[in-house]
């Protein structure tokens, strides 16, 4: 991009490309660089993106290393008990042409993670399809959002495409893979909360926004009736296709009737099940993916589903920048506007979440 550029000023002396290939365009672009690993520690890839290019850098495990007993990804025990995670010795790295994954109706790489519970890397890619839209033109288009998993070969260096999902909010940002036995992603949109896998999926809507149809006292679409213009045509927000899901649940069976708008949200799970949101206001949002089925047996294909999402208020804490699990029952809240936090949460009953809870408690601080 940048080499273009410069030639078409004439700069032809300018040198914009690094010693790995890459383009400065891309290395720094103001859209940030993605990076994400390997759930099992076969490989990593780092999303070089701007407005007009993408690419895809994966950095495989070293063979040597991974014929060690001690490869990368693997945990090595330790005297007195307890286990450590190996680094990773990363071998040399390919390229993966997006473009020429998604094809040429692509216009912009969100988001990316690898999925759990595949014998080969598996990196899913949430992108928007030309022509991009915005608030303002969802009458005339909407839904532009794609999902696509592809299983990276890091031998061969080749592709396969194992599934996609099409139709998804214009508004959806960020991507978070479901640990095992589950598996598949959630998908985080300004609306909604969408759990996508090769055999289920289920939405969450999460405000009024997300449920879409006509607005009361809205002047435009009284004028676009008037002028004979019908149906979802006439809507400022039309009905998101993913709320025809017959897996959909929303705000309106909450309690309170409890709405929250979920873009920059930030997003950990703490449980197969669970996950905690917290919301750019600082709301923290218990998020739980009700299952169904079991593991998947010589005597039927299908294995452990979603059958729906349910959400509950959990309380409050800083403007986030980032979640992390610590362990089993803490939560660790990055903030780049306050003090970042340590939370425990607890399970109050069998199949139930409890509130969060501020660590260190006031009893264990005096003691």
């Amino acid at each position: 991009f940048w080499e273009e550029f410069a030639g078409a000023k004439g700069n032809k002396g300018a040198t914009t490309t690094g010693i790995d290939g890459t383009s400065s365009g891309l290395r720094i672009s103001n859209v940030p660089i993605v990076g994400r690993a390997d759930p099992e520690g076969r490989c990593a890839a780092v999303l070089l993106r701007n407005e007009e290019k993408a690419k895809l850098k994966i950095m495989p495990v070293s063979e040597t290393n991974t014929n060690n007993s001690n490869s990368s990804g693997q945990k090595k025990k330790i005297k007195g008990g307890g286990t450590v995670h190996v680094p990773a010795t990363l071998g040399s790295s390919f390229d993966l042409d997006v473009r020429k994954i998604l094809g040429p109706s692509a216009a912009f790489v969100r988001d990316c993670c690898f999925l759990h519970g595949y014998g080969e890397p598996v990196l899913m890619i949430l992108y928007e399809s030309n022509l991009p839209t915005w608030s303002g033109r969802l009458s005339l288009r909407m839904d532009t959002c794609k999902l696509v998993a592809v299983s990276v070969d890091c031998t061969k260096k080749k592709y396969t495409i194992v599934w996609t999902r099409d139709k998804l909010p214009a508004s959806a940002h960020s991507l978070f893979p479901v640990p095992n036995p589950l598996g598949g992603v959630i998908v985080l949109s300004s609306g909604h909360i969408l759990y996508e896998s090769q055999s289920s999926s289920a939405t969450y809507i999460s405000d009024v926004l997300g449920k879409g149809g006509p607005q009361e006292g809205n002047y435009a679409e009284e004028i676009a009736r008037t002028n004979g213009v019908e149906g979802q045509a006439a809507y400022a927000n039309p009905v998101p296709h993913v709320n025809s899901n017959k897996n959909v649940s929303s705000y309106e069976t909450t309690q309170n009737e409890f709405q929250v708008q979920l873009d920059a949200a930030k997003i950990e799970m703490i449980r197969e099940n669970v996950a905690i949101i917290s919301s750019k206001t600082g709301q923290l949002i218990t998020v739980i993916l009700e299952t169904v089925g079991g593991a998947a047996s010589a005597g039927s294909k299908v294995g452990r589903r979603c059958r729906r999402i349910r959400v509950q208020k959990s309380g409050n804490a800083v403007l986030s920048s980032g979640l992390a699990a610590v362990g089993k029952d803490l939560l660790f809240i990055g903030s780049r506007v306050g003090d970042s936090l340590l939370i425990a949460y607890e399970r109050k009953e069998k199949g139930k979440i409890g509130d969060l809870k501020m660590l260190p408690e006031k009893e264990k601080q005096e003691e």
